[in-house]
């Protein structure tokens, strides 16, 4: 850290960007051995999902690269491993195809390669793969997994549900399966959030209160946040304590004298717009008086949710309400 990024040669770069895996440090300050990850994962820890000019620059010039520590074989050690007359890592990096004579040994190979197509390469990260592909190959790896008298919950399965049972019927003989999702609702989250929510008044990160046309309401309570903290979390809204445990820093505990605002008694009283800050922070939106003839599905949504953290339902009801 003692040189600027511009004098640093590509490994120190690397190291800098993407961490240092082949040994850990001793941190004298906090008596522990720890790792170097990289900076972009302690961006990518602390940095939270908001409206900002800079994250929005940082997001349309994010792109994927192979990884310069493993160089996609998502190895750790640099020991040889052969198999089937190949390094491990060619076999890695390389597809179900140019595979087949290693993977062919193996009985879902088939099965694999009709779901992801022969091109698959074997590190691909699954997450990257279509909703759809990704219901596939989770089915097929319950279907596989020999489990006896376990309660398996499906999330979200309504717009995947012929997919999912046309695997899962044999899973259903010796488990029990659950469905939790919200009846008549094939569309997933993410489709309605794209379909009704990437353009207009309303976004992704549109806050409730918006819905009631009023803005920066959330600016204004982090303003007071600084000027009001509360005495006992210093405004943080939890409560700090060293650990006792090895390799945990420290423990975090919701501070009960202020419910986690990180505002004190007295800030919570101040009025912004003629509202109490209580009331944005814990209110419905029944609670302003700007929005007329709302349903009980909206007059319950929490003031200072967003709505890419309401359900499918609750997403609905907004669609309803605006056409209407």
């Amino acid at each position: 850290m003692d040189k600027s990024f511009d004098k640093m040669t590509v490994d120190e770069k690397n190291v800098f960007l993407y961490g240092f895996w082949d040994k850990d440090f001793y941190d004298s300050q906090k008596q522990t051995h720890r790792m170097w990850r990289g900076i972009l994962f302690l961006i990518q820890k602390y940095m939270r999902e908001s409206k900002s000019m800079i994250k929005e620059v940082i997001k349309e010039n994010s792109h994927s690269i192979v990884c310069p520590i493993c160089h996609g074989s998502i190895i750790k050690s640099h020991d040889t491993y052969v198999v089937g007359e190949k390094d491990i890592r060619a076999v890695l990096t390389g597809s179900i195809e140019e595979n087949l004579e290693i993977l062919k040994k193996i009985p879902l190979t088939e099965e694999i390669s009709k779901i992801t197509g022969p091109n698959a390469k074997l590190n691909d990260d699954v997450a990257t793969y279509p909703l759809e592909k990704q219901v596939y190959l989770k089915c097929l790896e319950l279907k596989n997994s020999d489990l006896y008298g376990f309660t398996i919950v499906l999330n979200n399965i309504n717009p995947f549900k012929e997919v999912a049972f046309k695997y899962l019927d044999e899973v259903a003989k010796n488990n029990e399966i659950v469905v939790c999702d919200h009846e008549g609702v094939t569309l997933t989250k993410t489709d309605i959030i794209k379909k009704y929510f990437s353009s207009g008044k309303l976004k992704k990160l549109t806050y409730i209160y918006e819905m009631a046309n009023y803005t920066r309401i959330s600016t204004q309570l982090n303003k007071i946040k600084k000027t009001h903290p509360c005495a006992y979390c210093k405004g943080k809204g939890v409560i700090k304590e060293n650990s006792i445990f090895e390799g945990v820093d420290t423990t975090e505990t919701v501070c009960t004298s202020c419910g986690a605002t990180g505002i004190s008694q007295d800030g919570l009283n101040l009025l912004v717009e003629g509202i109490p800050v209580s009331t944005w922070l814990f209110g419905k939106l029944s609670d302003l008086n700007t929005i007329k003839e709302i349903n009980s599905q909206l007059a319950e949504l929490p003031l200072m949710k967003k709505i890419k953290d309401l359900n499918k339902i609750e997403l609905l009801s907004i669609v309803a309400y605006y056409d209407k």
